[in-house]
């Protein structure tokens, strides 16, 4: 990724704290999917079909679906209408991160 593009989509994983990335939630350490699409540069819809493919395949266990949280919050300027993300735990996170290809895995 170029600077101009790393600067457009947000930082890269190298330029930003690890707060930017967790948060401590009942203490687990879980990361959300919108700062991971900011973190990769990535849109953060395409992050959300990300993971709705990881929890859709028949070779994600129960358990594994446990490693990610949906969560909503209201949209700010769209009355009724929800913001969707998930809330990943350091498996989901990994296992998101690692089909991420090219530089944006390399972060």
């Amino acid at each position: 990724m170029s600077d101009h593009q790393n600067h457009e989509a947000g930082g890269s994983a190298q330029n930003l704290p690890i707060e930017s990335l967790v948060s401590i939630t009942d203490g687990a350490v879980l990361a959300d999917s919108r700062q991971v699409a900011d973190v990769f540069g990535k849109r953060h819809d395409h992050v959300l079909r990300d993971i709705d493919d990881l929890l859709h395949s028949p070779k994600l266990g129960d358990v594994q679906k446990q490693w990610f949280k949906e969560n909503s919050l209201a949209h700010p300027t769209v009355p009724g209408r929800a913001i969707r993300s998930f809330a990943m735990t350091r498996d989901g996170f990994a296992l998101l991160a690692f089909g991420f290809t090219g530089d944006e895995a390399l972060g």
